[in-house]
């Protein structure tokens, strides 16, 4: 046991540890949660970590093992078992901290035919599919919240839609960190292949301090400053998940005099109930109310009281 410890963290740069140690002290006194909702929020996002994690660096080890390349496979990273890509310190850096890594899958490139396309594709593999796992995830998230009962929702089902709108965020954050620029992520590989930058004098030296370079963007906040706007839209779908609404109760010319529309999208989201109210009795209210419900309930679930 002593041994597999000693190998799980042989790569730990203390200085990170020390860098993530503050962001998750920051992280635990900076919110306004309870313990146990804090606790609850680190859970929830565990499947969504694994999967990101795992995937991305698998994506990398078959690309090279495909194009030609036995390393990954003879280092026993053709696999899904989480357990052989998990860093132990960008694990618990993208639960606390927003951000992450695995363990670097290692390649041999003398063993590709077209050196810098093959490296290119090696590089882009693992962002690419953390895009496929967010789009399936979200899509599977959509249709599940189009289609269950309100009271799946109120049950576990609002907690598998919460999972999956967690594994469609993180593994966009995920894609985003890797794509920076800067030495060791994907983006710099990327970007190496694109504009062959190792026939610059300069290349080998930001290499060489890609790690203090990244430090500084983690230390100055200008990570979350790239990140944070692109994962912006995430953090509403989270939002409305954490109200955990029951029931809406809605003017039918509120807001802007565009009731009806905001209900439309509401229904597209959730299947909370809806009641609207108006003081008008027109006939064209009914009339619109009803068909909203018909059209984007899938049901005549509409009652007029007087």
């Amino acid at each position: 046991m002593r041994e597999k410890l000693q190998r799980l963290f042989r790569n730990v740069n203390p200085a990170m540890v020390v860098i993530i140690l503050i962001l998750l002290a920051d992280n635990i006194l900076n919110n306004n949660m309870t313990l146990g909702q804090w606790f609850y929020s680190k859970v929830i996002i565990l499947p969504g970590i694994i999967i990101g994690l795992t995937f991305h660096e698998a994506a990398h080890g078959y690309a090279s093992y495909f194009l030609g390349d036995p390393t990954p496979k003879l280092q026993g990273r053709l696999t899904l078992n989480p357990f052989k890509h998990m860093d132990p310190v960008g694990f618990i850096a993208l639960m606390f901290a927003g951000f992450g890594w695995g363990v670097p899958v290692e390649i041999d490139p003398r063993y590709y035919k077209h050196r810098r396309a093959d490296e290119f594709i090696v590089s882009i593999a693992g962002v690419a599919t953390n895009f496929v796992i967010a789009a399936a995830f979200a899509f599977i998230a959509r249709m599940m919240s189009k289609n269950m009962s309100y009271d799946f929702y109120m049950g576990i089902g609002g907690t598998i839609l919460e999972i999956f709108i967690y594994v469609v965020a993180i593994n966009i954050i995920l894609m985003i960190f890797n794509l920076l620029p800067v030495p060791p992520l994907d983006g710099f590989g990327i970007l190496t292949q694109i504009f062959d930058l190792r026939k610059y004098n300069w290349y080998y030296t930001l290499y060489n301090n890609g790690f203090l370079i990244l430090m500084i963007l983690i230390i100055f906040n200008i990570t979350d400053k790239i990140i944070n706007p692109l994962y912006g839209f995430f953090a509403e779908a989270e939002k409305i998940l954490d109200e955990s609404f029951s029931l809406i109760i809605l003017d039918v010319n509120f807001p802007d005099g565009n009731g009806l529309d905001f209900c439309k999208e509401v229904r597209k989201k959730s299947r909370i109930p809806v009641i609207f109210l108006t003081a008008n009795d027109m006939e064209v209210d009914i009339f619109n109310s009803r068909s909203c419900f018909e059209l984007h309930s899938g049901s005549n679930c509409f009652a007029e009281l007087y």
